[in-house]
């Protein structure tokens, strides 16, 4: 849905967990080290679209320059050592 009469398109937690397609608990996460943006309203928290398909532009393109730059991008459950 796109912005109407100035107004931004607020999305809940499960809608950006659906676009993300990944679990909620996932969002909760990267919500609690500040890796993606919102709000709280109340006790729920809120996302504006517009700074979500920001987000995802810029982790798109980190990824994308990590990548490039012929540096591995390790991995959640590797070990070091």
């Amino acid at each position: 849905m796109a912005e109407k009469s100035g107004l931004k398109e607020i999305m809940s937690l499960r809608e950006v967990a659906e676009l993300l397609r990944c679990n909620r608990s996932t969002i909760y996460r990267m919500l609690k080290r500040h890796e993606i943006p919102g709000f709280k309203v109340g006790g729920d928290w809120r996302f504006e679209r517009s700074e979500i398909e920001a987000w995802i532009a810029r982790r798109t393109q980190e990824t994308a320059a990590s990548r490039k730059g012929g540096k591995k991008v390790p991995s959640r459950n590797s070990e070091s050592g």
